[in-house]
């Protein structure tokens, strides 16, 4: 119940972060006047932070088995300058409130996963905590990694290596291992979008990454198990059970298969 609750929580969040966007945009489209070229640039730069935190909130949501929304919220239109500030402050004013509640409910299904849960579905319901709270989630990252670690899960591990190694407050002796880690995994799977992140995070800390497309270009035996069942028409949350796998890791191996020769 309490996962459920949570998906319907981040698919609220994700809704609004989209409204954001197109809000954002339409006003540093139409606003004018003596102060329009600072003001632009910064709704310009604030539909692009609303478009970031999308994509981050629709990536928890698949790697929780959901399905992120294409949804969005009325957008609030206005030509004056003012109102449009006061939108901004009552935009952001929401998102805190929504993302408070949002980490509630994680962490109240972390709590459940403790008491029922299998380390697979802990690791990345930790990992999802400790993102939702920042800095402040460095030790839920942590024990994310930690569990993960040895497990089946090799997509989840290289998740949590991620988020934990792009702690902008991790030390750069600690934090570069860690992405390094994460990409060599995320190659291995063929997870294109933990590529990127991977690649992004070490640039960031002006680390060389070599080819970004060095991917597999065969399909892996794990790859073939997953799109095998697939195939038999069982769908992505009982492929996952069969071969003990969250949801998030048998999407991105099914989608990593696409492309791949046999």
């Amino acid at each position: 119940m309490e996962k459920t609750k949570l998906l319907e929580k981040l698919n609220d969040c994700l809704r609004h972060e989209w409204t954001g966007v197109a809000q954002y945009a339409q006003a540093g489209f139409v606003v004018a006047g003596l102060w329009r070229e600072v003001y632009s640039e910064m709704f310009f730069d604030s539909a692009k932070e609303s478009f970031g935190h999308a994509k981050s909130v629709g990536e928890k949501i698949v790697a929780l088995g959901g399905v992120p929304t294409v949804e969005r919220n009325p957008v609030k239109l206005t030509n004056d300058l003012l109102e449009m500030l006061n939108y901004a402050l009552e935009f952001e004013s929401k998102a805190v409130k929504m993302y408070n509640e949002a980490l509630a409910l994680a962490s109240e299904e972390v709590a459940r996963l403790r008491r029922w849960g299998a380390p697979t579905a802990l690791g990345p319901s930790l990992r999802m905590l400790g993102e939702l709270r920042g800095s402040e989630g460095t030790a839920d990252l942590r024990e994310a990694l930690e569990i993960l670690s040895g497990t089946c899960a090799a997509l989840e591990e290289a998740r949590a290596q991620l988020a934990l190694g792009r702690s902008a407050h991790l030390p750069h002796g600690e934090a570069v291992p860690l992405l390094r880690a994460a990409l060599a995994t995320a190659r291995a799977c063929g997870a294109l979008g933990v590529i990127r992140d991977a690649v992004s995070a070490l640039a960031q800390r002006g680390e060389n990454t070599g080819e970004v497309d060095d991917v597999p270009t065969r399909v892996t035996s794990r790859q073939r198990r997953v799109t095998d069942l697939a195939e038999t028409g069982l769908d992505v949350n009982e492929v996952a059970q069969r071969l003990f796998l969250t949801p998030g890791t048998v999407r991105a191996l099914l989608e990593s298969a696409e492309g791949a020769a046999p």
